[in-house]
């Protein structure tokens, strides 16, 4: 069986966005990309209602390309448990309340069973300093956390 991999918002954005001439951005996309070309098939595929919600927003030329790379994904289903672990994630000194999505994209991975997460999400979602805090929270609830990682990672 293949690895199973949550696509979160930020990865599908630097896949699919308009190239960008500031190096960092311009590595991120590349890396995307190239992650999605030659990997992708490699893994079974995730997202989350909250996933396509995000990717739905913005230039509709965006929204087309985000939304053809989702297409090749299964979508999970918010359940009472990916709620029930958000909200505990949403807790003060961990993810605020105005980042809601990113505790949800923590829960979806997670309550699923998803051995990745993949993102560009360093505020909130590959946080070193939040990795442990959330990691215990999940624990305590029964649950693993997946790797949180960015493509390069994935890559032999």
């Amino acid at each position: 069986m293949k690895p199973s991999v949550y696509l979160e918002t930020s990865f599908l954005s630097y896949a699919t966005g308009e190239l960008n001439s500031d190096p960092r951005t311009r590595f991120r996309m590349d890396l995307s990309r190239e992650w999605w070309s030659r990997k992708s098939n490699e893994y079974m595929l995730y997202v989350s209602d909250t996933v396509i919600f995000e990717c739905q927003r913005g230039d509709l030329k965006q929204v087309e390309r985000r939304m053809e790379l989702i297409a090749q994904a299964t979508p999970l289903v918010l359940t009472e448990g990916v709620n029930t672990l958000a909200s505990l994630l949403r807790a003060p000194h961990l993810i605020p309340g105005n980042a809601a999505n990113d505790a949800l994209h923590i829960a979806f991975a997670t309550f699923y069973n998803c051995q990745y997460l993949l993102t560009w999400n360093f505020r909130h979602i590959l946080n070193s300093s939040l990795i442990p805090k959330i990691r215990s929270i999940l624990k305590e609830q029964g649950y693993e956390l997946p790797d949180i990682c960015t493509p390069e990672s994935l890559f032999d």
